[in-house]
């Protein structure tokens, strides 16, 4: 009781935690400074193996200028040393890169219909599209590491690509569309197969840069040389590779795709004699040339827009400039101090 009776007459309150917290510790700091803002050319820009997207195409951007973008790749083929019969004579060559696509809708019957993404400029606009063999060796190592890093390319090399080209252009069809008047078609692909039984099967694919090649060309580089197919060395410096060349159309402002070209393939269809006791009987055959190897996406801007050009020519570094240009590729950025 006696306790009780103490307890009860103390009076002097603690403020739990009242030594913990000072004054005014949450009041926000301001800072106060003026902003320069100036544009910095990014000059060309190491372009080789890039993941997935490549540029192909020709883009009108009035406030920048002209980009035209080519692109150069090796190839490789799907099996080595692959079995070549006797008289084996091409049929046809096509080569084939699938767009970035959406599919809009799809029918009753299962048909789907779509869109292409990753497409930059007036749709359909045509351009002159040339595919050459390559005769410039795209190295895996640079030489002047002692082979131990590997060997860069760049956006501003399309030159030394362009003047590397090797014979005529191999998309010679007759069709404009595949060639002189080429634009990037949303329409599906249908491809037919025509079984052993003599029955005929359409698939439809998704839509593809599809574009017939020239027989005489396949027959005499794979056909005619197997001795070239047994190794992937001997086979990537005999065949270097593929230049994909770009040209405006006049009346045309052209367009660019970002495209996957390590999904693209060449498909060889050709025959061969096949002798069962003594019988000969041609047959049909497919090789297959894949494009997923070394690649360089190649940039040349022209027709530069004269502000554009002056802004990140002669940046204002004290005061900043009036206008910023941020352009992907060889283009600018813009340095906030």
């Amino acid at each position: 009781i006696s306790i009780v009776f103490l307890y009860s007459c103390d009076k002097d309150y603690n403020s739990i935690g009242k030594d913990l917290m000072g004054d005014n510790h949450f009041d926000l700091l301001q800072y106060t400074s003026s902003v320069v803002a100036f544009n910095q050319q990014t000059g060309s820009v190491q372009s080789d193996n890039l993941p997935i997207i490549n540029a192909l195409g020709i883009y009108n951007n009035p406030a920048f200028g002209k980009t035209t973008a080519n692109y150069v790749t090796q190839v490789n083929l799907a099996a080595l040393a692959p079995t070549i019969g006797a008289n084996a004579s091409v049929d046809s060559v096509y080569i084939s890169i699938p767009y970035f696509s959406t599919v809009t809708s799809t029918s009753t019957d299962g048909v789907n219909l779509y869109r292409l993404d990753s497409i930059h400029g007036a749709t359909q606009s045509k351009m002159k599209l040339s595919i050459y063999e390559s005769g410039y060796f795209i190295r895996g190592l640079d030489p002047s590491t002692g082979f131990k890093e590997v060997q860069p390319f760049y956006s501003n090399q399309n030159t030394l690509f362009d003047n590397a080209q090797i014979g005529s252009r191999l998309n010679n069809a007759t069709n404009s569309s595949q060639n002189n008047e080429f634009f990037f078609d949303s329409k599906r692909i249908l491809l037919s197969t025509i079984g052993t039984d003599g029955k005929k099967t359409t698939v439809a694919s998704r839509p593809a840069m599809r574009l017939k090649l020239d027989n005489t060309f396949f027959q005499n580089k794979i056909l005619n040389a197997p001795s070239k197919l047994v190794s992937e060395d001997v086979f990537k410096n005999y065949f270097r590779g593929l230049y994909f060349k770009v040209e405006s159309v006049s009346g045309n402002d052209g367009s660019m795709a970002k495209m996957n070209f390590a999904e693209g393939k060449i498909t060889i269809s050709y025959t061969e004699d096949l002798n069962t006791n003594g019988v000969i009987t041609r047959v049909p055959k497919t090789m297959e040339i894949n494009l997923s190897s070394n690649g360089v996406s190649l940039l040349e801007q022209t027709d530069t827009n004269t502000a554009y050009a002056n802004a990140v020519s002669n940046p204002n570094t004290t005061v900043g400039d009036a206008s910023l240009y941020v352009k992907g590729g060889e283009g600018s950025m813009a340095v906030i101090s």
